[in-house]
């Protein structure tokens, strides 16, 4: 039995010594993507992590939401208007319980904001089924046990994730490319090469959006067949309110308020068509009331704007272009400053 041991031992130790520098490679690599460098914005949740996880972030207002508030609300506009440092941590494809661990994790490692802009919609307390983006969590995930809870939810990942190097990256080839990529600065072209070598991984880029450029806020898309393809699905898509988001959200405005954190509620554009597609707005609608009256919190409800018309404004029925998220933003920020966010604040 000593003998098998120390056999066992030497046969696992040189594994996991290997196990280790992987796993710094893969994560560290992935962490320096920049927006550029990925076609699905991992480069993005990237960067902002490595931002929450700085400890240096010192912003005024903080952008909070889906892929709403990350494709609409063009943070230099409202800099540029309001005169205030402004970061947008939209989240794309997560609703309100992992914007809410980010939120979490901000706040734990930097200076609270003067205010947070919540962009809220028809799925911001919808039932969670889905972690989308999963490689965005990877480079963190190690001895984290403040993500576990809620990555947890979702039923992908097992215990040991958490614990033992390296294999939380095991079949994951989206993210171990990405890390070459980032390690070597591979050109596009070459990167559409190995990507196609990988053809087993059908994650590997959804193929939903275009890299930004640097200094690029949103993509000037036009209107796609998304929202046909829904509608041949469905007649109508039902929101399904989760009572456990309901009430975590409801303790989250209580606890930004014990910070002295002002919280204001918008609700963008969102194309005419879309809107009579969607069953239980009226309900979602009322519970956002209900805690604007509660709490007075400011809402500003865009959802019978003029741009909800124009569907030269949107790529399809949820997210607007690049154009239509310019002409909100600066919608927005003008009556932002009829709430006298512009003034000077604590």
């Amino acid at each position: 039995m000593k003998k098998f041991s120390l056999k066992a031992i030497f046969f696992l130790l040189p594994i996991i010594l290997l196990a280790i520098p992987l796993d710094y490679f893969i994560s560290a690599n992935l962490i320096k993507l920049k927006n550029t460098q990925t076609a699905d914005h991992l480069g993005e949740e990237f960067y902002t992590w490595n931002k929450i996880y700085s400890g240096k972030m010192n912003i005024d207002i903080a952008i909070y939401g889906s892929s709403r508030a990350a494709d609409h609300i063009n943070p230099k506009i409202l800099e540029d208007s309001l005169q205030k440092m402004v970061y947008n941590f939209g989240m794309r494809g997560h609703t309100f319980w992992m914007q809410n661990y980010k939120h979490k994790e901000f706040i734990k490692y930097n200076k609270v904001p003067n205010y947070i802009i919540y962009d809220i919609d028809m799925f911001t307390l919808d039932t969670v089924t889905v972690l989308s983006a999963i490689e965005q969590f990877f480079p963190y995930m190690l001895f984290n046990e403040s993500m576990q809870p809620y990555i947890e939810k979702y039923n992908v990942f097992s215990k040991c994730y958490y614990y033992i190097p390296l294999i939380r990256y095991f079949g994951q080839y989206k993210a171990i490319l990405l890390a070459i990529k980032g390690c070597l600065s591979i050109n596009d072209s070459k990167w559409e090469k190995m990507k196609n070598l990988i053809n087993r991984d059908k994650t590997l880029v959804n193929g939903e959006a275009t890299a930004k450029k640097d200094n690029q806020f949103g993509e000037n898309r036009v209107w796609n067949d998304d929202f046909d393809k829904a509608k041949q699905k469905m007649k109508y898509r039902v929101i399904q309110l989760d009572t456990t988001l309901v009430r975590m959200f409801e303790n989250f405005i209580s606890e930004c308020q014990n910070k002295n954190i002002k919280i204001i509620f918008v609700y963008d554009p969102e194309y005419i068509e879309g809107q009579m597609f969607i069953k239980g707005r009226e309900s979602v609608f009322n519970l956002y009331m209900r805690f604007s009256d509660k709490y007075d919190i400011p809402f500003l409800n865009y959802s019978n704007d003029s741009i909800c018309y124009q569907r030269k404004y949107f790529y399809n029925s949820e997210h607007m272009n690049s154009d239509g998220a310019d002409l909100y933003t600066k919608k927005l920020a003008h009556d932002l400053k009829k709430l006298k966010i512009a003034a000077s604040s604590k």
